[in-house]
Formats: structure tokens, sequence, C-alpha cells
């Protein structure tokens, strides 16, 4: 009886493995990663910082001492001026165009009734005449004068005009000392103080708008080409999509490259300057590529084996980049034939 059991253990002992083995079998060949040759290429990440769709700075259109300041920085603007300053005199200006204006109303009414009254008067005298109970000097005497008072009239008129639009005129320089921007910038900067005297052309603010992120860059025609080929990228580690929103017509002969802007598409985050943005390029380069586990390095002699010979392939080591290795251009190696996986890894 115990050599029955004696022997039924020695059977379980030596299946066991073989149902281990028969078991990981599958988990090894799903695993199987695909070893091909591919042509050579160089993989990079290029990097930038997001920036403002558009900076302004605002600055002072007249002279003056600051009253108030309405924002500060960080701020978004709304329809509120950004700051007031004293009007005090140009206030007194309105008053006084608006009293000249009333004058000159009054002026026009009295021409108009003077006018009036002149022109029956002519046409009164013009019967006498006629009648030959009035000189004909008389006669023209008066006629001249209704003339002289239409032309009066039209003079008044015309300086009624010119009061008008230094009317205008004040009132766009009252505006300006309570000065607006964009709504939904954002001050980025603010360089003035309540009390300060300023004068024309001093700035005030700087703002910016940050609806819409851009992210400058300088690059060579390849990454330009590599960059167009595809959108997705990563904004303060965010995976985020681009599209080359300008690219300058100029060409920098000191470092070769051209100035191109990229637009943030879908990024979550605040909208401010300075995110890192990253975005991988692959681009081509001479020489053919490896996968690094199809490389056996035995005896610092590094080879590869395709599948559909049992040759040993010898390669010469150009660069690494990642999982691949870059090497020279090989007779036997061409882009997409299936290589064997190595016996050993570089070293």
């Amino acid at each position: 009886m115990r050599l029955i059991q004696w022997t039924n253990l020695r059977q379980l002992l030596v299946i066991t493995p073989l149902l281990t083995f028969g078991l990981a079998l599958p988990l090894q060949a799903a695993e199987t990663e695909v070893l091909q040759v591919r042509t050579g290429f160089e993989q990079q990440t290029l990097q930038g910082y997001s920036r403002a769709f558009s900076t302004a700075t605002i600055a002072s259109e007249v002279a003056g001492r600051i009253q108030s300041v309405g924002y500060d920085i960080g701020d978004a603007l709304s329809n509120e001026p950004l700051l007031k300053i004293d009007p005090t005199f140009i206030n007194l200006e309105l008053q006084e165009i608006d009293v000249a204006l009333q004058q000159n109303n009054i002026q026009q009414q009295q021409a108009v009734l003077r006018t009036t009254w002149l022109q029956r008067e002519f046409e009164r005298r013009q019967k006498l005449v006629v009648q030959g109970r009035v000189s004909r000097v008389a006669f023209e005497e008066i006629e001249q004068q209704r003339d002289q008072s239409q032309l009066e009239h039209q003079q008044l008129v015309q300086q009624q005009q010119q009061l008008h639009v230094k009317q205008q005129t004040a009132q766009q320089r009252q505006h300006r000392h309570q000065p607006h921007a964009p709504q939904g910038w954002i001050v980025s900067e603010r360089l003035v103080e309540p009390g300060e005297q300023v004068k024309v052309g001093d700035p005030l603010f700087n703002i910016q708008d940050f609806s819409r992120l851009l992210i400058p860059l300088a690059l060579s025609h390849p990454q330009l080409s590599a960059l167009q080929q595809q959108q997705q990228a990563t904004l303060n580690g965010q995976n985020v999509h681009y599209r080359v929103y300008s690219v300058s017509p100029a060409f920098d002969e000191r470092t070769r490259k051209i100035q191109v802007e990229l637009e943030v598409l879908d990024y979550c985050g605040h909208y401010r300057e300075g995110l890192l943005f990253k975005v991988p390029l692959t681009l081509p380069q001479l020489g053919l590529m490896v996968p690094q586990a199809a490389v056996n390095n035995r005896y610092d002699r590094p080879q590869v084996q395709r599948t559909d010979n049992q040759e040993l392939i010898t390669i010469q080591i150009l660069d690494r980049q990642g999982e691949w290795i870059k090497i020279a251009p090989n007779a036997k190696l061409e882009d997409g034939m299936l290589l064997v996986p190595a016996r050993s890894d570089i070293q």
C-alpha cells in the first residue's frame, strides 16, 4: 500500500512541472514582440512655454492726476473703466461750450425775428414804391438790411456747428479720462497708483488676452514637417491637441530656423503664461533602425539574425534611441525585414 502511494506521488511530481510549463507557453507567446527593421529615424521632444494670445499696453491719452484705480494684477477686465483721471478742467471746458451754445441759440432766435420783420417791411415798401409813395432809396435800404440779417443768421448757424464739433471733441477727451480695455483680458502689470500725476503717453497697464494660448517655437524645416503630421502633445502634463497658428516667412540665417506659433485647442487648466509644452517628434535619418531586443552583442560584436536566414549579420551601431538602435546601412538588411530575438542584450 505504501509503495503504491509513493509511486503515485512521484507521478504527480513529474506531471506538475509539465502542466506548469504547458500553461506558461501561451503567456510567453502572447508577450512576444514583432522585431522588424525600420528606416532610420531620430526621436526628439520639442519643448516650449505658453504665452497669451495677445498683449497690449494701455497708455494715457490725457494729462492729469489719477483719482482712483479700478483693477489690480490678475483681475479680469469688465465694462468698468481701468482708472479715473481728474476731469475738472475738461468738465469746465464742456460747461463753457454749453453756455456758448445757449448764447448762440438766443442770437439765432433774435436773428430770425429780425429777418422776419425786415421781410415784412421789405414787402410793404415794395408795394409803396410801385405806388410812388416811398422813394427808391428807402426801399433799397430795407432790402439791404433784410439781406444782412439773413447772412448773420447763416453765420450763427455755422458758429453753432463749430461749437458742436468742439463739444464732441471735448466729450471724447472727457471719455479718455476714464480709459477702458477689452472685456475678459487680464491685467498682467499695473504701472500707476492713485494720486500720481500722468502725462500723455505714460503707460498705465499691461494687459493680456488669455482666451487662447499660443506656443512660440523656433524650428528647422524637418521639425516643422514632422510637427504638421501630428496634433497631440502635453501642456503642463495634460494631453492636448494643437494646430499650427502661424509660420513666419522670415528665416534666421544664424540659427537656420523659422519662428512658428502653435495654438493649444483643448487645455482644461487655468490659462496663463509659462506652462511647459512638450511634443514628441520622429524625424527621418540616414541608416537603419533595429530593436534592441534583436541585437546579439557577444564578444563585443553586435549581430542580428533574420527570420528567413540562419546567417548572423554583423552590424555597426551608430546611436541609440530608447528601445531602438541606429545602425549603418547594410546590404543584407532593409526596411520591413523580420528579425529573430537576440540571445543576450546589448551591454
